[in-house]
């Protein structure tokens, strides 16, 4: 039974207690003494559930938010691994971008320089800031320093569609990160003059919880190539941001949450809605304004679509029956549309700032001239891994759009 109905029954009880006394002008019989005492003793009750009802609600409030380790612990009374919150910030791409300026500022930092440089032997465009953001590792390999990792993984990051689509990610600093989600709403009623508010002050949270998994790109590079390549440094940083940014947007879209301990993705997130084509062809934008509006009735407005690039493209190809160019209905004009090859016969359609990356504040890299058989080969080898995960806040406002057959042009 909920509050609400505790408060109902008492006003009830104690309007049948007033209307008892005031009837008799106070002056009650025995019997009617034991029905009165009886009354104020289940009123008495009453108040004692709401009251222990109101601090459960408050404690279960409590813990929805994201605490430490040793606050869980005294609450639940429980082992649980260690949360962080100390400076919980949301940040969207526009802050991803303002970050890496921020972090460079005006220093001269590449890592292809760098990587060129260790490559081969020759140091003489290396800046001092690049000098010193480099060191050694107990096996010989060279360590990039934390500043120039973190900034290659921002070029990741500012590269994914899902962060272009409006994801956030959050820094984790510890091994989880408790983040508060809301499951339910409360109501808000209007209330009759001296009723009580018909209305459930309910409202449901639970937690996200990120466990960031480590993800490592491998790079080897023959001398040869890092000595007459052109702007072969260039290319280096290019790559590896972009082979870390595809690995992102595939964890965060379709992620099993098992193979290799990637993390969950969207569509496979529990309590995300679905659109089914049937793997029929496609002959019109029907299967879209339905996830639009399928979303919608969860009051939560779509904003972008990350759908296969063949599947955009041949939407781009179909015609009315005047043989022009199909035009979509106003709900696709609504969204923002990205085109990705981490999809292959689904599409994802939501309000993606309800998609959190949590993204640990240490990034890796090394680069070896002596690792495996690369001395023998003359090659370089490069090692980059950092750790992160994904999460979805609010499920129902996402819908996969799968099993897209073919598009009929």
């Amino acid at each position: 039974m909920s509050v609400k109905e505790y408060i109902e029954q008492r006003f009830e009880l104690v309007k049948q207690a007033r209307n008892l006394l005031n009837s008799k002008g106070g002056n009650l019989t025995p019997g009617e003494n034991k029905e009165y005492d009886s009354m104020l003793d289940e009123i008495e009750k009453l108040s004692e559930k709401i009251d222990n009802e109101t601090k459960l609600l408050s404690i279960e409030q409590e813990l929805s938010k994201p605490v430490n380790s040793d606050k869980l612990e005294m609450i639940r009374g429980a082992s649980l691994p260690s949360y962080e919150n100390k400076n919980l910030q949301l940040r969207g791409l526009k802050d991803i971008v303002e970050e890496r300026k921020r972090i460079a500022g005006g220093k001269r930092l590449s890592v292809g320089n760098v990587i060129k440089a260790i490559s081969t032997g020759d140091w003489s465009k290396v800046t001092r800031e690049e000098r010193d953001a480099i060191g050694t590792g107990d096996q010989g390999q060279w360590l990039i320093s934390q500043e120039m990792g973190k900034i290659l993984i921002m070029d990741a990051l500012a590269q994914t569609q899902v962060m272009n689509a409006g994801a956030r990610t959050v820094e984790v600093t510890q091994n989880e990160l408790l983040i508060p989600k809301l499951t339910a709403y409360p109501e808000a009623k209007f209330k009759a003059e001296n009723q009580v508010w018909p209305g459930d002050e309910t409202i449901g949270f639970n937690g996200l919880v990120l466990t960031p998994r480590t993800l490592a790109s491998y790079v080897t590079l023959s001398i040869e190539l890092a000595e007459d390549g052109y702007r072969v440094e260039d290319y280096i940083s290019q790559a590896m941001a972009k082979v870390i940014s595809q690995a992102m947007d595939q964890a965060c879209l379709r992620g099993s949450g098992t193979l290799n301990d990637e993390p969950t993705g969207i569509v496979n997130w529990d309590g995300v809605l679905t659109e089914d084509v049937n793997n029929l062809d496609l002959t019109s934008y029907d299967h879209f304004s339905n996830a639009y509006f399928q979303i919608e009735s969860n009051n939560v407005t779509p904003t972008g679509l990350i759908i296969p690039s063949e599947a955009l493209h041949q939407l781009d190809l179909l015609k009315d029956k005047n043989d022009n160019p199909l035009q979509p209905p106003e709900s696709w004009k609504k969204l923002k549309i990205f085109s990705s090859n981490q999809l292959v016969n689904n599409a994802v359609m939501g309000d993606f700032t309800n998609l959190i990356i949590g993204t640990k504040n240490k990034t890796n890299l090394e680069v070896s001239r002596e690792a495996g058989d690369s001395w023998e080969k003359m090659q370089i080898k490069l090692r980059i891994y950092t750790r992160f995960d994904c999460g979805v806040a609010l499920p129902y406002a996402f819908c996969n759009i799968k099993n897209i057959g073919a598009v009929s042009s």
